[in-house]
């Protein structure tokens, strides 16, 4: 029963207790997720926190795990920037299904038959009532998915803007203008999607990336989105111990101090406030001929 009433405490309940990391920061996400959710009938929230805060395992894991636990009959889209980083996250949900002993025995009757039900890293169903649904209870999508006649109750956008993991095995670089006008583009256009608009449920999760980014968009033209904006040090305290000033202080000497600013402490520096404008870069295969 305190696990259905509360996301928080179910949360708790099913961390991982090697890793140790649930403190008061994820707390406060989950009662705030819990408290929009509960407030509107067309709940829109953003949450906004650094790299390695956990805030997509509390947002696009445990939040849509717990919400299809209390209400079987749900149908949750997550979208990530890849369609290989939605499947993880959608793998990661189908495993603690599998595993977790706490979801195994407090919820044994949403527990499906995985070998009779739809059970992949694209679509995955719990034991619900029998329903014309062609969606599962939760769907993985990339910002490139075809979702022709889908239709959702939620839908969580998570880190949409940000580099392809090739980008990131060579080292942190900002993320093109063009991936973040698809982020942007896919966002305005994912309404239709809903079952409902009028009481569908809305979720963007994201890091800084640049100052004028998916959040940044919603923060200027979407003023319904509630937000969640936690840096990693706030008030001069780090949110967990591994964002404290002290480990952190490698990070910064190796991403620089503007993606720093970027990615830990969710302050973007504005491209008017910049030395050298990003129009004025330009790439050449020959250099030009006033050079030569």
């Amino acid at each position: 029963a305190k696990c259905v009433a509360r996301f928080a405490f179910f949360a708790s309940c099913v961390q991982d207790e090697e890793q140790e990391y649930f403190f008061p920061v994820h707390r406060k996400l989950c009662d705030f997720l819990q408290k929009n959710s509960e407030r509107s009938p067309a709940p829109r929230h953003m949450v906004v926190m650094p790299r390695g805060s956990l805030k997509s395992t509390i947002c696009t894991v445990l939040y849509p795990l717990w919400r299809a636990l209390c209400d079987p009959s749900i149908r949750i889209l997550m979208v990530m920037n890849t369609m290989p980083n939605a499947k993880s996250k959608l793998r990661e949900i189908r495993g603690r299904i599998e595993t977790d002993p706490t979801i195994l025995g407090l919820f044994p009757d949403r527990i499906p038959n995985f070998r009779k039900t739809r059970w992949s890293d694209v679509q995955a169903e719990l034991e619900r009532p029998k329903c014309p649904f062609p969606e599962a209870t939760w769907e993985a999508a990339g910002l490139r998915s075809t979702l022709t006649s889908r239709h959702y109750d939620m839908i969580i956008e998570d880190d949409t803007v940000a580099p392809g993991l090739e980008d990131l095995a060579v080292e942190t670089i900002m993320p093109s203008q063009e991936e973040i006008d698809q982020a942007i583009g896919w966002h305005r256009i994912a309404t239709p999607l809903m079952i409902d608009h009028t009481k569908g449920e809305r979720l963007v999760v994201g890091t800084r990336w640049a100052y004028q980014d998916l959040n940044r968009y919603v923060m200027d033209n979407e003023p319904e989105y509630k937000v969640f904006n936690v840096p990693a040090i706030t008030n001069g305290v780090a949110i967990m111990p591994k964002l404290s000033e002290e480990n952190l202080e490698g990070v910064k000497k190796s991403v620089g101090s503007y993606m720093f600013a970027a990615l830990y402490m969710n302050s973007p520096m504005k491209p008017d406030d910049m030395i050298f404008q990003d129009s004025w870069w330009q790439e050449y295969k020959q250099p030009p001929e006033e050079v030569k």
